[in-house]
């Protein structure tokens, strides 16, 4: 979350021919967003294979193999993204579907925390 924040804080330089008659250079919020992204990334990734060995040993394979499908995701969809140039139409659609992944994993994960919190022992 705190990654998110950063680079929403610092707009990403121009690339190709967008923006328009823009700046085609890197600056320095062009490099914070960058790392910001980059980091967020990174982590959501380990977040996912770390959470994937716990719930299988926890004895929860599906949430575990959920878990492992998503970090793969996020390493094919968001990583690249941040390593290459995200102007790309491929690489915008690989990013968007793991964003969205990633925000459905993190709430699933969430509820199956909460109900097994909550179940009675």
């Amino acid at each position: 979350g705190g990654s998110g924040v950063v680079a929403g804080t610092f707009a990403p330089d121009a690339y190709g021919d967008f923006p328009f008659d823009a700046f085609q250079g890197t600056s320095s919020g062009g490099l914070l967003n960058f790392a910001a992204l980059s980091f967020g990334s990174a982590a959501v990734t380990a977040a996912c294979f770390t959470l994937s060995r716990r719930f299988a040993a926890d004895g929860a394979p599906g949430m575990a193999r959920f878990s492992g499908l998503t970090g793969l995701v996020s390493l094919v969809g968001l990583l690249p993204f941040t390593l290459t140039f995200p102007g790309e139409a491929g690489n915008n659609v690989r990013f968007t579907a793991a964003v969205v992944l990633v925000l459905v994993w993190i709430a699933t994960v969430a509820a199956h925390l909460t109900r097994s919190r909550d179940a009675p022992t």
